[in-house]
């Protein structure tokens, strides 16, 4: 019982430094595709940077702030159906809802990425976005965690 709860925590730790590594390097792609300079990327436990110089039309700064989010949820969802492929479910699924998290903090309009595209679009355009998303999001995991019997009937 131990190991497996050492497992579940390393799989915490591990989810969110990946999954923070590569929102960064969501946001790092869509710098590179406008044409920006990506001068570093500083992912941690608790936030991370891209740091980048350049100059985008409020669409492509749209993509750029949004990217992290997505890939967050493309990885979060990958993650999920890569567990049923094999004998370590509870790692991979750990991971994943980690990724879907994060990118669901990222969106808030008071926090990260939400923040500046509420900058960009409005406080209350992101937030209906955000709890549309979350509300979708939400549904898929439940829907996940019946279908694995983690909460399900």
């Amino acid at each position: 019982m131990k190991k497996q709860y050492f497992i579940y925590s390393l799989s915490i730790v591990f989810g969110i430094w990946i999954s923070t590594l590569l929102h960064e390097l969501g946001h790092a792609i869509a710098i590179w595709i406008f044409g920006g300079k990506v001068n570093y990327i500083l992912p941690s436990l608790t936030w991370g940077v891209t740091s980048y110089t350049g100059s985008f039309a409020v669409w492509q700064e749209t993509i750029i702030y949004a990217a992290g989010v997505i890939v967050n949820f493309i990885f979060g969802f990958i993650m999920l159906n890569t567990g049923k492929k094999t004998n370590y479910e509870g790692f991979f699924d750990v991971i994943g809802y980690c990724s879907i998290v994060l990118g669901y903090i990222n969106l808030m309009p008071f926090y990260g990425d939400g923040a500046l595209l509420a900058e960009l679009w409005g406080f209350y355009l992101i937030m209906v976005i955000a709890i549309i998303l979350t509300m979708v999001g939400g549904v898929l995991v439940a829907k996940d965690a019946q279908d694995k019997k983690y909460g399900g009937r």
